[in-house]
């Protein structure tokens, strides 16, 4: 008998095992076993109610969609407008999502979920946002902004919608206060806001990293070039270009350190920029402020955007405390490459001199052009970076440039970037391919009022291109301005190269010859004439450049010029 009572508990404590096995295999949810590659993007195929419904009296609305997904990714990228409070609840490829605080009564909600998940099995990423538009009331908001975002790296980035109708623009800070609508941007680009009050709004994409709904440091940013009205019953426009991270904060003076009894390097918290670098960003001076010490140059260390060197006066105290101040509020005031100005609460570093004399000579830090080196482009430009100040002029003569043909001399000018950058512009086009050769003295570029230079010899020999198997590209543009034609620049770029050009008075443009390939073309407006284009500033408030995208690439072929491409600019 207890032979068989033993048995008997065994029978029951293993159907309890299982029953247990079962039911907790049944609690919990889990895809499917994959099959073979499905490209198909993960979709949401039904909804209950139906998007568009008025009326709305329920409390959760059920979302279906076409794959299993990653579902904490999901519920992660799901957002309403306006706000509301929502819990979620899964059931296979099926989400229910509940509202507990109720939704308020004549409203239309828009509840999107992003781009930012994948689905289980593939992970493929949705090629657009999802929108789930009702009402409470007994109509639909129906104005709609739909859109293109352009740049590199947008997947997953926000639009943010901020409707200004009542409030002084003016006041609107993303950086404090959210947006009223959004959505997410889909792998090609695409986004659309729906179901928003009829009004003036405010755009900005947003990469949002700390997804806060917020703008914060760190995160990349692009607006418009105007505000956006959005009308019933219609859809507006719009284009940004999503531009680099955002950067509010001042650099910072980290630290000054004494090299020689007149150099000294101080350096920063963030890359700085070199172009508003010289002797009067500074005051050197003791800890007092008593006695102060001339300076005769100040520029970026070449290879570090954090650190400048001083040439200054000798200092023979080594026992004084000496103080380094960067000069703020003035055109010559340190800033990032953000254009952040260095604050007077920030500027400054003490430190001791020190009584090693500078015996340094003048070194060339850049590479320089390689012997034998064949397909140089017939305007190539040649940097010259030095680790010591040198003057402009005794470079311009310490260098020849030499066509091979007939040893004539090929003229130049120099740039100079930074006492210790500077640039050689050929005059002219070099030839065709033709054989040069450059060379630099290094020993002649120091005298009695610089440092001396090593006495080092550089030569190389080159070939230019053959632009014979390039192709050309022109045309005219279209529906300008006499007023903003001289500030629009065109520029053709492939994966390898990059080109610009200015239109004349009549809208005519030209690029010389190219390598063959593939293009993409865009123009814009460069407002502030710095040369480059700007993405704009969410506070205070700084509009894009305006641009336009050519969306067709341009195919240039060896040999074949393309001529009478017409550009309808802002159509």
């Amino acid at each position: 008998m207890n032979y068989i009572r033993i048995r008997n508990m065994k029978t029951i404590n293993l159907l309890i095992i299982v029953s247990t096995i079962i039911a907790y295999s049944c609690a919990v949810q889990k895809a499917p076993s994959g099959g073979p590659p499905d490209p198909t993007p993960p979709a949401v195929i039904h909804s209950e109610p139906a998007s568009g419904s008025i009326n709305f009296q329920g409390e959760s609305i059920s979302l279906e969609f076409n794959k299993w997904v990653e579902k904490n990714k999901v519920t992660e990228n799901v957002f309403i407008s306006p706000t509301a409070r929502m819990d979620y609840n899964w059931s296979g490829k099926e989400l229910e999502i509940e509202f507990p605080g109720g939704l308020d009564s004549n409203t239309t909600y828009a509840l999107t979920i992003g781009t930012d998940y994948q689905d289980y099995y593939d992970k493929n990423k949705p090629s657009e946002a999802y929108t789930f538009i009702m009402s409470t009331g007994s109509k639909l908001d129906s104005a709609k902004i739909s859109g293109h975002l352009f740049g590199e790296d947008f997947d997953g980035v926000y639009i943010f919608a901020y409707p200004l109708d009542g409030i002084n623009p003016d006041t609107l800070d993303p950086y404090l206060s959210k947006p009223k609508y959004m959505t997410q941007v889909g792998t090609n680009g695409i986004f659309e806001l729906k179901a928003l009050k009829a009004g003036l709004y405010r755009l900005i994409a947003v990469d949002d990293k700390f997804k806060n709904q917020l703008i914060d440091d760190g995160d990349r940013f692009g607006l418009p070039f105007a505000d956006v009205v959005a009308s019933n019953d219609s859809i507006t426009p719009a284009a940004i270009r999503i531009g680099p991270a955002l950067d509010r904060s001042a650099p910072a003076v980290y630290g000054a350190e004494a090299l020689f009894n007149n150099r000294l390097v101080v350096n920063f918290s963030e890359d700085l920029d070199f172009a508003n670098i010289n002797p009067a960003s500074f005051v050197l001076s003791d800890s007092a402020e008593t006695e102060r010490i001339d300076i005769k140059y100040a520029y970026l260390l070449d290879g570090s955007g954090k650190k400048i060197e001083i040439i200054h006066d000798n200092i023979s105290d080594t026992t004084k405390k000496w103080m380094i101040r960067a000069v703020p509020g003035t055109d010559n005031s340190i800033r990032d490459t953000s254009n952040n100005y260095i604050a007077d609460s920030i500027n400054s570093a003490f430190f001791y001199a020190v009584s090693a004399i500078d015996t340094g000579k003048i070194v060339l830090n850049s590479k320089f052009l390689k012997d034998s080196s064949a397909k140089i482009d017939r305007n190539h430009v040649f940097e010259f970076r030095f680790n010591l100040p040198v003057d402009p002029e005794l470079l311009r003569n310490s260098i020849a440039l030499i066509d091979m043909a007939d040893s004539s001399s090929v003229g130049f000018t120099i740039e100079t970037k930074s006492p210790v950058w500077h640039i050689l512009h050929t005059e002219n086009e070099m030839k065709n391919f033709a054989n040069y050769k450059i060379e630099f003295d290094n020993g002649t570029i120091g005298s009695s009022n610089f440092y001396p230079g090593a006495d080092t010899l550089y030569s190389a020999r080159f070939s230019t291109s053959d632009t014979r198997k390039y192709a050309a590209f022109s045309g005219v543009l279209n529906n300008h301005t006499e007023t903003s034609i001289e500030k629009i620049i065109i520029v053709l770029q492939s994966d390898q190269l990059s080109n610009t050009t200015h239109p004349d008075k009549e809208g005519n443009w030209s690029f010389p010859p190219m390598s063959p390939g593939e293009y993409s073309l865009m123009i814009y407006e460069d407002l502030n004439e710095n040369g480059r284009y700007d993405s704009g500033y969410p506070q205070p408030v700084e509009f894009s450049e305006p641009f336009m995208i050519i969306k067709d690439k341009i195919s240039l072929r060896a040999r074949f010029d393309v001529k009478g491409y017409i550009i309808d600019y802002g159509k």
